[in-house]
C-alpha cells in the first residue's frame, strides 16, 4: 500500500522530496492549488445519544481540519463548506463535486466516562472507494495525540511521504485538561452568533478555560479575539484598552506556543485595524507558514493587500480562499471590492466559475 511513496508518486501528487519550510508567496498560485490533493472533512457523527454533546463532536472535527491544514501538501476544504453536509444523505460523489474535493473524511465519536472512541474513514469522492479506515480508543488526555495520528494517516493514505519538517510542524498538544478544552469549544460556538451577549458569554468561557489551564495557548488567543470583536463591533466602552488587552493575549498565546495560528491572525487583525498594513501582512504570513491550508488565512491576506492599496496582488489569495470554500461570503465580498477598486466592474458583478454560488448570494446585497 505504501509503495505509492515513490518519487514518481510524489511528483504525481505535487510533492517534492526535500523538506523545506512553506513558501508563502507561492501558496495561492493557481498551478500550486491544482496540484494539491483536496480533502473535505465532514462533521463527525455524535454517538453520545444526546444532541447537547454536538459541540464536542463538532469541535473534534474542527481540530482534525486544523491538524490536516498544517500539511502544506494538502488542500483542506474549510469547515464552513463541509459542515453544510452535517446529517445529510447526499452521495459522496455529489459532495465531492460540490466541494471540489478528491477525498472525503468522515467519522463518529462515542464517549464513555473518561474514554473516547473515534472511528474514521477516508474515501475517494468520485468513486466512493474506501481508501483507509481505522478506530481509535483513547483516554481524554490523549485525544490530541489521536487527532494528530488521524491527520498523519490521512496524509499517508493520500500518498504523501511526511517530511521531518512537516511532522514537527503538524504536532501540537493544546491542553490535557478536557474541561478547559470544552470551554474553548463552547466559546467558539458562542462567538459564531455574533451578538454582544454571545460575545460576552464567549469571553467568560475562554476565561474559565484559562483559569483551568493557564498554559492553554489557544484559550488566550480566543479570549483576545473576543476583546477584538467587542472593539470592532462597537460593544466596547474602552476601545483602546480592550485592543491592548487583545494584543497582549495574542502575544501571551505565542509565548506559550509559537505555532498558535489564531494568535497570528489576531495580531494581523489588530494591525489592519490600526492601518499598519506591513505588520498585518507579516503576521498573516506567519499564520500561513504554520497552516497553509486555512481558507481564512487566504481571505485575511487578500483583505490586508486590498486595504493596503494592492488590490491586484489580493486577487489570487481571494480566489484561492474561494477554492477552499466556494460559499465564503467574506472572500467573495472582498474579491468584489478588489475588482471594483481595479476598475474591473464586469468581473465584480459577473463571477468566475468557481465562485458562482458565493457571488450569486452576494450580488444583490453587496455589489450594487
Amino acid at each position: 500500500m505504501w509503495a505509492l511513496q515513490t518519487d514518481a508518486a510524489r511528483q504525481l501528487f505535487g510533492f517534492g522530496s526535500v523538506a523545506k519550510p512553506v513558501e508563502v508567496a507561492t501558496l495561492a498560485s493557481a498551478a500550486r492549488l491544482e496540484t494539491r490533493p483536496s480533502v473535505a472533512v465532514l462533521p463527525f457523527k455524535n454517538q453520545f445519544g444526546d444532541a447537547a454533546h454536538d459541540f464536542f463532536s463538532d469541535g473534534i472535527t474542527e481540530d482534525v481540519i486544523a491538524a490536516l491544514g498544517r500539511f502544506s501538501n494538502l488542500l483542506v476544504i474549510s469547515k464552513s463548506s463541509s459542515f453544510r453536509f452535517k446529517d445529510s444523505n447526499v452521495a459522496p460523489a455529489e459532495i465531492g463535486r460540490l466541494l471540489n474535493a478528491r477525498y472525503l473524511l468522515d467519522g463518529s465519536i462515542r464517549r464513555t466516562g473518561n474514554r473516547v472512541r473515534v472511528g474514521v474513514q477516508l474515501t475517494e469522492a468520485t468513486t466512493g472507494r474506501l481508501v483507509w479506515s481505522d478506530t481509535y480508543n483513547a483516554e481524554i488526555d490523549g485525544i490530541f495525540a489521536m487527532e494528530d495520528t488521524i491527520a498523519k494517516r490521512v496524509v499517508g493514505a493520500a500518498a504523501v511521504k511526511l517530511t521531518r519538517f512537516e511532522q514537527e510542524r503538524a504536532l501540537a498538544k493544546p491542553t490535557s485538561n478536557l474541561a478547559a478544552y470544552e470551554y474553548v469549544l463552547r466559546g467558539r460556538g458562542a462567538l459564531s452568533h455574533e451578538t454582544r451577549d454571545s460575545n460576552d458569554q464567549a469571553s467568560a468561557l475562554f476565561q474559565r478555560a484559562i483559569d483551568l489551564d493557564p498554559n492553554y495557548a489557544d484559550a488566550h488567543a480566543a479570549l483576545g479575539g473576543s476583546y477584538y470583536e467587542a472593539v470592532v463591533s462597537g460593544w466596547s466602552e474602552f476601545r483602546a484598552e480592550d485592543l491592548e488587552r487583545a494584543e497582549a493575549l495574542a502575544h501571551k498565546a505565542l509565548a506559550l506556543d509559537p505555532a498558535t495560528t489564531r494568535a497570528y491572525q489576531l495580531l494581523s487583525f489588530i494591525n489592519l485595524f490600526r492601518k499598519r498594513y506591513d505588520l498585518a501582512l507579516a503576521q498573516i504570513d506567519r499564520a500561513l507558514e504554520f497552516n497553509p491550508s486555512d481558507a481564512d488565512n487566504y481571505t485575511y491576506r487578500g483583505s490586508v493587500l486590498m486595504w493596503a492599496g494592492r488590490a491586484a496582488e489580493a486577487l489570487p489569495w481571494l480566489e484561492g480562499a474561494l477554492r477552499f470554500d466556494p460559499a465564503n461570503g467574506v472572500a467573495a465580498t472582498t474579491l468584489c471590492r478588489a475588482y471594483y477598486f481595479l476598475g474591473r466592474y464586469t468581473e465584480a458583478v459577473d463571477p468566475r466559475p468557481f465562485a458562482t454560488v458565493a457571488f450569486h448570494l452576494l450580488q444583490g446585497a453587496l455589489c450594487r
